[in-house]
């Protein structure tokens, strides 16, 4: 889990190279960050399950380049569940091949944990976006989950859970994804 400051080199996101996916979460895709051209999330090979969705959550200020403005535009909508329910995300992959995921989060209400799980596997445990980009509402900083690993069937299963336990009941413990 590291932050990510803009869709610049050195800014915490690998943007260059081959890009199976490059997934606008309710947005509306058509930017192009880097060598990833994102789309949205209606594509082929990609299935999402979540409860709800906003196009228009929340504005970013990564920068002035053609790509961080390229990055706000994408991170600005999300996909979302109760805190019971899970983001799933399943994508077509070739078994035996090495693949990059980057899952990009940003916060703009509120102070959450989350649970994510790549192929049944926690990948990584209580993630609070708000946290790690310095606050909630900062608009300069995001989230980024990369996992590395090699498809060992043709889908790979994506699950972003809240967490649920006593300690977070007073908190927002529901599960968000901007992008992957």
């Amino acid at each position: 889990v590291n932050l990510f400051t803009g869709g610049d080199e050195g800014e915490g996101l690998d943007m260059t190279g081959n890009f199976v996916y490059a997934i606008d979460f309710y947005g509306t895709g058509g930017v192009t960050v880097g060598d990833a051209s994102f789309t949205n999330d209606s594509v082929s090979g990609v299935s999402i399950s979540a409860t709800n969705s906003i196009a228009d959550w929340y504005t970013k200020n990564y920068g002035n380049s053609a790509n961080d403005d390229a990055l706000e535009h994408v991170i600005k909508s999300l996909r979302w569940s109760v805190y019971s329910d899970v983001v799933a995300v399943d994508l077509d992959v070739t078994p035996g091949t090495e693949y990059k995921l980057q899952l990009l989060m940003s916060e703009g209400c509120c102070n959450r944990r989350m649970d994510i799980y790549v192929e049944g596997v926690n990948v990584a445990d209580n993630v609070n976006p708000g946290d790690l980009a310095g606050g909630v509402n900062v608009s300069t900083n995001g989230v980024v989950i990369t996992h590395t690993f090699i498809a060992s069937d043709s889908t790979l299963n994506i699950s972003v859970q809240g967490d649920s336990s006593n300690a977070w009941k007073k908190n927002d413990r529901n599960p968000i994804l901007n992008a992957l």
